[in-house]
């Protein structure tokens, strides 16, 4: 058996170099090819068949994982092959059959009409007092002329000469088929990704305000981008198309997770999310019909400011409201977070609801209180024990445990949102009593009842956050979970 010249296993630098050109060259074909024909397959048939989002998104992870070991085995495959050539014909025919595969993947990525037919996307509309926008996908000269001959009278391209390699050579091209074609051309460039485009959107507000007649607005597929620019149109006036409404806009109803946690519904066109990433913004929160955002995060806090700050900049460029609604935690007040509630539900919707994370106290306090529209004490405030045993969470405003110590009227139970102590005991012992002005020092009101009175549940009801004491907890779960809803 002859040797081989050297072994891909040893980690040169010519062999990390040729491992690193090959894996480049295999990844970059594979990748075009995965994200055209396997992730575009999962993305149809999770729309046919009404997969979630978390669910599509398992499966595209898949094939991404799956294409990174295909063509990591590949390239592991094809340097030994290159180690076993012994003529300069045959290491030119690899490298040149090699070069060739990426440079005609290359080439369908500068022809994006040819990626258009392989991934097909739908034409949606927006109508104005004067205009007629349409958008689609980058259009081919042929495309232009089919404009110019259905009385289209401008194309807005949204390309970015930023966006390399791609799109500098493809508005160069549009330009000179504009040209040839005869018809009124603008480029306003957009960045596919959160950042200043003010200026832009100031020209497309002009544009929106003034053009009559019929516009194709495109970008480069016909995706993110132009569904911005469909939501200026609509927060400047615009009027949906419904026959042509878009199916490819991204929907926050369809999405169950973001990177920071859970996306909750509220109601339909309310939700509570955690602050979405760069990504998250721009593909569904800039793109979607959200005309109010509500920040609970605390401008007094350093890091919370930063970001803050980020969208009191960002938002306004996009028609969209930015309302500050601070939600501090600890110590934590149920009537804050209820006269949050309580203005939430005054806005026009959709209304997106965010803190940095949705989880815990946070993400209870506004689920619990939004849902039953009265003070809630989030259970996850509850998970610490006080010095005689652990609180019991009987109701989404109603705790119950042991007697507490007189210190812990203010720093446990008032500063968890406790507002109401029902002490079901005998009030006459001196204990009871010193408890009693304790818990009112704290700023606690204080009443007894016997356990199975009816007042003590309509007192319930109607006036806040309890915490009961006096009777065995099991007493007290036993005479209330019937008859009241629990958390």
């Amino acid at each position: 058996m002859k040797k081989m010249r050297k072994s891909y296993f040893n980690f040169s630098a010519k062999n990390v170099f040729l491992f690193c050109l090959i894996w480049f060259c295999i990844g970059f074909t594979i990748g075009t090819f995965v994200l055209i024909y396997p992730v575009h397959w999962i993305t149809d048939y999770s729309a046919t068949n009404n997969w979630s989002s978390s669910k599509e998104n398992i499966f595209i992870k898949i094939a991404i994982i799956l294409y990174v070991i295909l063509s990591f085995f590949i390239s592991v495959r094809l340097l030994t092959v290159y180690y076993k050539i012994r003529t300069k014909t045959s290491v030119f025919s690899f490298f040149a059959i090699l070069i060739s595969l990426t440079v005609s993947v290359l080439w369908l990525w500068f022809n994006p009409e040819l990626m258009e037919r392989i991934n097909p996307q739908n034409v949606s509309a927006e109508r104005t007092k004067n205009a007629h926008f349409f958008f689609g996908p980058y259009p081919s000269e042929s495309t232009l002329y089919d404009l110019k001959e259905n009385d289209y009278t401008l194309v807005i391209s949204l390309l970015n000469p930023a966006v390399v390699p791609f799109e500098p050579k493809l508005i160069n091209d549009e330009e000179r088929a504009v040209s040839k074609v005869g018809i009124k051309y603008i480029n306003i460039p957009l960045l596919p990704w959160v950042s200043d485009n003010a200026e832009a959107i100031n020209k497309l507000k002009e544009i929106i305000k003034n053009e009559k007649g019929k516009v194709y607005v495109h970008c480069y597929l016909g995706k993110d981008r132009v569904n911005v620019v469909k939501n200026i149109i609509k927060n400047n006036n615009g009027i949906i198309d419904k026959s042509a409404e878009s199916e490819q806009s991204r929907r926050l109803e369809d999405v169950t997770k973001f990177e920071r946690g859970d996306i909750i519904k509220l109601e339909t066109d309310v939700f509570l999310t955690p602050y979405p990433t760069d990504e998250e913004y721009f593909s569904f929160i800039l793109t979607s019909p959200i005309k109010n955002i509500v920040s609970l995060l605390n401008p007094l806090d350093k890091e919370d400011l930063v970001m803050i700050e980020k969208e009191k900049k960002l938002l306004p460029q996009y028609g969209i409201n930015l309302h500050q609604m601070p939600l501090i935690i600890d110590p934590y007040n149920p009537d804050t977070v209820l006269d949050i509630v309580r203005k939430i539900k005054k806005l026009p919707q959709p209304i997106v609801i965010h803190a940095f994370f949705t989880k815990g106290i946070m993400k209870e306090a506004i689920e619990l209180t939004y849902k039953n529209q009265k003070q809630s004490l989030p259970p996850s405030l509850f998970l610490e024990s006080m010095a005689n045993g652990l609180p019991t969470v009987i109701s989404s405003n109603v705790v119950a445990g042991m007697t507490p110590l007189e210190s812990e009227f203010k720093s446990y139970l008032y500063s968890r949102g406790i507002r109401n102590i029902a002490f079901t005991g005998i009030k006459k012992a001196k204990k009871n009593k010193i408890l009693e002005t304790q818990a009112i020092k704290s700023g606690l009101k204080w009443r007894n009842f016997n356990l199975n009175n009816p007042a003590l549940l309509q007192a319930i009801k109607t006036e806040g956050t309890w915490y009961i004491y006096g009777s065995p907890v099991e007493e007290i779960k036993k005479e209330l979970n019937d008859k009241i809803v629990t958390p």
